[in-house]
């Protein structure tokens, strides 16, 4: 009983003083989600480059970046990856948030870039419609250090 109670008050102690407590999670690296290109007209864009990067906060740390091609019917699917990481919740920037950045590019049009966060309510395939507009501009989608 004494050395339960000993366990008990130590372990208060620990969190009352902020000390780090790491703890185990699956996080998403990569989601479940298939992207739809289309010009403004509605019209697949077939063999479209895509940029696909990784990105977590806090920080805006990058992580990678890959670059895929839509097939026939201007579509890419993406299925989920997780790994194990860990965590302390009750530091200050102990949690990371993932996140991913989309972006397309295509002479003649805008450069469309968009975010994409894991939700709570969102379902486990998520179907992403991109619509690129006739544009003036041509600008190419790299990565920075700095995840901008």
């Amino acid at each position: 009983m004494k050395r339960g109670m000993c366990v008990v008050l130590c372990m208060i102690g620990l969190l009352l003083t902020g000390c780090p407590i790491p703890v185990p999670r699956t996080a998403v690296i990569q989601p479940a989600l298939t992207i739809q290109v289309l010009d403004e007209k509605g019209r697949p864009l077939v063999n479209q480059e895509v940029r696909f990067s990784w990105y977590s906060h806090p920080h805006r740390r990058f992580h990678r970046a890959d670059v895929y091609r839509t097939n026939k019917y201007g579509k890419i699917t993406f299925a989920k990856k997780t790994k194990r990481e860990w965590v302390m919740p009750l530091m200050m920037h102990g949690v990371p948030q993932h996140y991913w950045v989309v972006c397309l590019n295509r002479k003649g049009y805008d450069t469309l870039a968009r975010s994409y966060y894991i939700r709570s309510k969102r379902r486990a395939q998520d179907v992403w419609v991109l619509r690129l507009k006739k544009g003036k501009y041509f600008r190419t989608c790299k990565e920075s250090k700095r995840g901008q």
